[in-house]
């Protein structure tokens, strides 16, 4: 879908404005969380607690080098601009879902999805602090990710594409990468006349080059970087980073009662509190409408939403009273939350543009 000259200064006008506004918000130091270790990782390439999160040091890394203010604040600054991209990348994606409709039109369906992914409490606060980083960089290779296989019918190497980024992305929140798996799935069966087998190795192959990314850990170890959790000089070191061993005692230990109690804050969180003006609400009868109008895309995003938050809500052991600890691993749900919405936010517009046509007709 192409834009005008004008059109493409809009648009990056708009996204200027959004980051003007996360810069406001950045932290200038550091936030009570993991971001210290975060900062010392990025500034060390070093190795955070299980599973590790390397993608992450190595941009943070890069970060660090930009001649703006301190090394706590250009990591905050990755985490924001993590976001931005996200929401970019939400827009023309959403906006392109509507290509028979005007072009003011798509810019607004596109703009009113980023806004509310970009503005939701949580994905808001989590691109203000260094530990964020990882959940807004969750975000967009998730964007990415659906829409390299989303545009699957126009060349194979977006199959590709999408096996690189898949692969990569598990060397950032692989949990939540993981846990999205069947959604993909569901859309590649969708889509399964247009892949061999062939081309599903080729894939493959992509995916565990992405991936490799893990061999950070033991490369930075061996090389004795200054911070590292724990010593991953072996395979089997490496297998305990990425699977999280250490935290098994923990995760046994989770309930039903558990999952039941997470999924209903989650609930009660995602449609009254998260989303600027109650957009959450749009939530479902978005999904009415995106199923009747992109009915496979619809039902992979529905079901990476619905995956995400019961790996989750099944795993997490939160504290007594403190489930509000869950909310940066959703960062992503609210990507879906902004599709459903823009999608019923269409419908109404469109509506709306029908019966203001028809009164005018009628006078």
């Amino acid at each position: 879908m192409k834009y005008s000259l004008r059109e493409k200064v809009v648009i990056a006008a708009v996204f200027a404005v959004f980051f003007c506004v996360y810069l406001a918000n950045i932290a200038p130091a550091i936030n009570s969380d993991d971001s210290p270790e975060t900062v010392i990782a990025c500034h060390t390439l070093g190795v955070q607690h299980p599973p590790g999160y390397p993608l992450i040091a190595m941009l943070g890394k890069v970060f660090i080098q930009l001649p703006a203010g301190s090394v706590m604040f250009r990591v905050n600054l990755m985490s924001a601009f993590f976001n931005v991209l996200a929401g970019l990348l939400l827009f023309f994606m959403v906006s392109g879902f509507f290509s028979g409709r005007k072009t003011y039109e798509r810019m607004f369906i596109g703009f009113t999805a980023a806004a509310i992914y970009m503005f939701s409490a949580t994905a808001w606060l989590q691109a203000s602090t260094a530990k964020g980083g990882i959940y807004t960089l969750n975000s967009l290779l998730t964007l990415i990710c659906f829409w390299a296989i989303f545009n699957i019918k126009k060349s194979i190497r977006y199959f590709y594409l999408f096996g690189f980024i898949w692969g990569v992305s598990m060397g950032n929140h692989w949990t939540s990468t993981a846990a999205i798996a069947p959604a993909f799935l569901l859309y590649l069966f969708f889509r399964r006349r247009l892949i061999t087998p062939g081309q599903a190795g080729i894939a493959a192959v992509f995916f565990l080059a992405g991936a490799s990314v893990y061999l950070f850990a033991v490369i930075r170890t061996l090389g004795g970087a200054a911070y590292g959790w724990g010593e991953i000089r072996s395979v089997q070191d490496l297998f305990w980073l990425i699977t999280r061993a250490q935290y098994a005692g923990i995760e046994v230990k989770h309930t039903l009662g558990d999952t039941l109690n997470l999924l209903s804050y989650h609930i009660r969180n995602f449609f009254l509190k998260e989303t600027p003006l109650l957009a959450g609400l749009l939530f479902i009868p978005g999904v009415w409408r995106a199923l009747k109008t992109r009915r496979d895309e619809a039902a992979a995003l529905l079901a990476a939403y619905v995956m995400i938050v019961l790996s989750v809500a099944s795993v997490a052991t939160p504290p007594p009273n403190t489930e509000w600890l869950i909310k940066p691993y959703l960062v992503s749900s609210m990507i879906y939350a902004a599709f459903f919405a823009a999608f019923f936010a269409a419908f109404v517009t469109e509506r709306i543009k029908r019966h203001s046509t028809a009164a005018a007709a009628s006078v």
